[in-house]
């Protein structure tokens, strides 16, 4: 790495954590956290061979169950409303084109990657080249070298969220790197705080669901978010972007290859907005890594010491703990390995797409 966390830059507050009514309720019952999380030790490493959902098992009781739950949220069109639709456009092409949903779905998720990338390239005066709502300053929290590399704290007025983000170097390829990215039932392994991360499906292979709980400092209950996210391999920028934000099924399409979980009573369920990872390769078959998450925590008053504390070191052992599981992968014997052996295709995939544009020691 090429900076170490100073004293965060953000000014300190004696204000204290204000827990919501749901904090209150569940401090009530005891720990946050079950019994076997109060102490984390070392996460056991995740099986293999049980680990991610190669294909959900899908009943007529599910489809049923699904269809109730969309109706109304319908994305995709039915093969007579789609033809009806083309009839109706088949002097005007481009107007068909841009009312499909194939072609909606894919500007916002262009919109997405473009918002994600814009928010890690920020300017000599720290304001990020994204989208216009998020046009706020980013807030050094710790020195930050002539690369930028360090963390950044930004406020979204007007809401309740809160902006945080990592820039810094792990020393492997952006190959090895993206492989731990992609296993996310194995974040437990390597992301702070985390202690319990599940995949819950997947439509193809670069557009995944999955659950996710993080312990936090008491009174607080852990939080635990339930996000959609895609990858996109801006090859010729020589980028790779991974995408993540909160879904609500009660408001959001969720796909039939999905599965919803069952709300966790000792958790309150925090939203993230489009946030994740972007991935650069460098000289010498280092990677250059970017973390942007903007989250609604769900709490009343948010105290600047716990800003400073979030964003000023725990996101930076985030950088380093990403680091360290990416050489442990690469380590005979790793459930990492087996995974890749289990999705050849996927990693093949990945390795073809690399060998268009990046230089020899990614591959």
């Amino acid at each position: 790495m090429a900076t170490t966390v100073e004293s965060p830059i953000l000014p300190t507050a004696s204000s204290q954590i204000e827990a919501t009514d749901e904090d209150a309720a569940l401090a009530a019952q005891g720990d946050a956290l079950p019994d076997d999380v109060k102490t984390p030790e070392p996460a056991t490493p995740a099986s293999p061979s049980t680990g991610f959902k190669k294909q959900r098992i899908i009943t007529q009781e599910d489809i049923e169950e699904r269809a109730r739950l969309n109706k109304g949220r319908k994305r995709y069109l039915s093969v007579d409303e789609d033809w009806e639709s083309f009839e109706a456009t088949v002097s005007h092409p481009i107007t068909y084109l841009k009312r499909s949903v194939l072609y909606k779905e894919s500007v916002q998720k262009a919109k997405e990657v473009n918002e994600l990338i814009g928010d890690v390239e920020i300017t000599s005066d720290n304001t990020n080249k994204g989208s216009e709502k998020n046009a706020a300053k980013w807030t050094p929290t710790s020195r930050i070298d002539s690369k930028g590399y360090g963390t950044y704290y930004r406020a979204i007025e007007g809401t309740a969220f809160h902006s945080l983000k990592v820039v810094g170097e792990v020393e492997s390829n952006i190959l090895a790197t993206l492989a731990v990215l992609c296993e996310l039932d194995m974040y437990k392994e390597w992301f702070p705080m985390c202690w319990q991360s599940e995949e819950q499906g997947r439509v193809g292979d670069l557009h995944r669901w999955s659950t996710f709980t993080v312990s936090c400092p008491w009174p607080v209950a852990s939080r635990q978010v339930f996000i959609g996210g895609f990858g996109c391999d801006c090859v010729y920028q020589k980028k790779i972007v991974i995408v993540a934000k909160s879904i609500d099924p009660a408001k959001d399409f969720v796909p039939i290859e999905c599965h919803i979980p069952a709300p966790n009573s000792k958790c309150v369920t925090a939203t993230l907005t489009c946030g994740g990872f972007v991935l650069e390769p460098l000289q010498g078959g280092r990677t250059k890594v970017s973390f942007v998450m903007n989250i609604d925590p769900k709490l009343k008053v948010v105290p600047t010491s716990l800003i400073n504390w979030f964003s000023g070191k725990l996101i930076w052992v985030l950088l380093k703990n990403l680091g360290s599981a990416v050489v442990k992968s690469e380590k005979k014997g790793s459930p990492y390995i087996a995974r890749r052996e289990e999705q050849k295709e996927l990693y093949e995939y990945f390795r073809q797409r690399a060998l268009q544009v990046l230089p020899a020691d990614h591959l």
